[in-house]
């Protein structure tokens, strides 16, 4: 399976751009005693001892308490096959990730999905969302400390019936006309 960094993907998409994108995700599980907020840009110096840079963003706060920033990891793309009747997935790499998320990640319990959300912004206003995706399952693999494998699926749209309902003239007056 190909590999691209999401910051290299990006340049070769927009070589020439004044606006940066940056990729939040949340990760919520029982397991966990709070999310785990991810950002792929460390545009906020976070702590000193440790390092830690990250972004701060309005988006899934809580809503007592002070707000938690996302906090800076490298993401690589795992780029999808086109695979008749698979699931539709997103496959992300975590690089370079602070210790303590690798472990609060590994301890999300083998077998069970984690609920994760993504949202894409603009460095330049981190509150206004480009793109947003909810009610994402999450799967971790093992991976080793320096990378950790992220699988993340959508809900299953061909379960949905369609047409949800018979197309009479209550439902669709537009067709009978």
């Amino acid at each position: 399976m190909a590999r691209e960094s999401l910051n290299a993907r990006r340049s070769r998409a927009e070589p020439v751009t004044a606006e940066m994108e940056v990729m939040f995700i949340h990760i919520d599980h029982d397991a966990l005693e709070k999310p785990i907020r991810l950002s792929t840009d460390p545009t906020d110096f976070i702590t000193e001892d440790p390092l830690v840079f990250g972004t701060h963003s309005p988006w899934l706060q809580p809503e007592d308490g002070p707000a938690e920033p996302y906090l800076f990891m490298i993401a690589d793309a795992l780029m999808p096959r086109d695979k008749r009747g698979a699931v539709t997935e997103l496959q992300l790499a975590l690089l370079a990730v602070d210790q303590g998320i690798v472990e609060l990640l590994l301890a999300i319990p083998p077998g069970t999905r984690a609920r994760a959300s993504l949202a894409v912004a603009l460095l330049s206003d981190p509150g206004r969302l480009i793109a947003e995706f909810r009610r994402l399952e999450l799967s971790v693999a093992t991976g080793n400390r320096t990378e950790i494998p992220l699988t993340l699926t959508g809900p299953d749209i061909s379960a949905v019936p369609w047409p949800a309902g018979r197309q009479t003239k209550a439902r669709f007056p537009g067709l009978f006309r």
